[in-house]
């Protein structure tokens, strides 16, 4: 189907969908007319540069008018189209932000681990989360999660994780190579004197499986302490993928976490959201 003939595709609005760049009513991922690919926030001078789904992206790009010039080395800012499966159909978005507000760029920046910085960087300002002091990051290698703590002042970094790290981050924290459930991990923390501020989880684990295990953590942790969760969500299913998240809500509540708050962040995967929260 091509996208012109998408119903109501240029109604919809990216914070309804969780997937604008902070989920704010002024961001510029706004309301955009597929046929003539003109944005109101951003007026006819921006320059696009398009990023989607393979084959919507394809999609686009055949029906883009001719006087729509695309400029991707020289773009102030990016067209995107994706697809949402929902239960009994898939939802077609598009929409357009500056460049500065993606937090996903084409290349890898200079110096960065690995792109799940960008995951991190961005649920800092989505979810307006405080500088964290003293970080327990599990499922830390190569030690992308890590080094944004670092870079935003931490002063401890415990890294939990049987794989390296990157070397220069590895000079820089404590590595326990060892998984979240031995006991080594928990006496390293024990060690280290407790009283963390922030637990930190990319890992690549189910979801609940990992909301049970964090709850070992919960003599180590001081009140008010900030959980970022990675969500992935191996299930293809809308209804599966939504009980999953039913379920580690649930864990990770009866273990005293308040104020669960999940978002599907543009450095998110197709099948990951990131969940915060509070431990109280």
């Amino acid at each position: 189907m091509h996208l012109r003939q998408m119903p109501q595709l240029s109604a919809i609005q990216g914070s309804r969908l969780g997937r604008g760049p902070f989920g704010l009513g002024d961001s510029c991922w706004a309301q955009i007319d597929p046929l003539n690919c003109v944005c109101p926030c951003c007026g006819p001078a921006a320059r696009l540069r398009v990023r989607g789904a393979p084959g919507l992206k394809e999609a686009l790009l055949k029906n883009l008018p001719e006087r729509i010039q695309l400029t991707p080395r020289g773009a102030s800012h990016e067209l995107v189209v994706d697809a949402v499966p929902a239960t009994h159909a898939t939802f077609y978005y598009v929409g357009c932000a500056p460049l500065a507000e993606t937090f996903v760029p084409s290349a890898g920046d200079a110096g960065d681990v690995c792109r799940a910085v960008h995951k991190l960087r961005e649920a800092m300002v989505r979810f307006a989360l405080p500088p964290f002091r003293r970080v327990v990051d599990v499922g830390a290698a190569p030690g992308g999660w890590s080094q944004v703590c670092l870079e935003r002042g931490a002063e401890l970094v415990v890294a939990v994780d049987p794989a390296d790290l990157d070397a220069d981050v590895a000079a820089r924290v404590q590595h326990v190579k060892k998984r979240l459930e031995d006991a080594a991990t928990l006496d390293a923390l024990r060690g280290a004197g407790g009283r963390f501020d922030a637990v930190l989880c990319d890992a690549n684990a189910h979801p609940a499986k990992m909301g049970r295990a964090l709850h070992a953590l919960r003599p180590y942790l001081a009140a008010g302490a900030t959980l970022v969760l990675t969500l992935k969500q191996p299930s293809a299913s809308t209804k599966a993928a939504a009980a999953d998240t039913g379920e580690v809500e649930g864990a990770l509540a009866a273990g005293g976490f308040r104020d669960l708050r999940t978002a599907w962040l543009w450095a998110n995967g197709r099948k990951e959201r990131t969940l915060a929260a509070t431990y109280t």
